[in-house]
């Protein structure tokens, strides 16, 4: 199968690592892989590091035309079976992308938690063949926002296992503290929305 993902942040948080997981996992199984991002961004760069295939665009925002003829010539470019799209300006550019270069079946995923805002940001969700929910909470408020629930489905996302030999002590080692220190770790982003900063002080 070829699959096309679409991700347009230029910076490295836990939806671009997703992308690249997925990707990686994909095309270990054989698939035909391409991830379309944006040109200078932190998945760009990790992306040179594997086989993968990647398509530096000029993404701004969703409805940055630039971007969007961009995506629709890699569509007509690479014919894929299903395109993913990874973020809310994925998936307002690749519909528009996907009306220019004909109608592979559109993947939305949805990684936060808040309303889709006014008709432009419902319909362009309502365009997609399926949209991924990461969590119970996140299916619930895209119900809420008339994403139908047939075309919904629930996909928890995960990490590899990366814990070092020797377990805690080992990491305790690594950064110079002595045995039975306490230690805060993070493994989300600090931002408003999250309430992890506000929980952390």
């Amino acid at each position: 199968m070829r699959v096309l993902h679409v991700d347009t942040a230029s910076g490295w948080r836990g939806g671009q690592n997703q992308v690249l997981l997925t990707a990686l996992g994909q095309s270990a199984r054989g698939h035909d892989v391409t991830v379309a991002c944006r040109a200078g961004s932190a998945l760009a760069g990790r992306l040179r590091a594997t086989s993968l295939r990647g398509a530096a665009l000029p993404f701004r925002g969703d409805l940055w035309p630039p971007g969007i003829l961009a995506l629709a010539r890699e569509l007509r470019r690479g014919k894929p079976d299903v395109v993913q799209l990874h973020d809310p300006h994925a998936v307002g550019s690749g519909f528009l992308a996907a009306v220019l270069a004909g109608h592979p079946p559109l993947v939305a995923t949805r990684r936060v938690d808040f309303s889709l805002r006014g008709p432009l940001s419902r319909g362009k969700y309502r365009g997609c063949a399926r949209v991924i929910a990461v969590s119970r909470a996140i299916a619930g408020v895209l119900e809420a926002n008339g994403i139908e629930a047939p075309k919904l489905r629930l996909v928890y996302e995960g990490v590899p296992d990366r814990s070092p030999p020797g377990g805690g002590a080992e990491a305790l080692r690594a950064l110079g503290l002595p045995p039975g220190a306490p230690v805060v770790g993070n493994v989300a982003a600090l931002t408003d929305h999250a309430r992890g900063r506000r929980r952390a002080s």
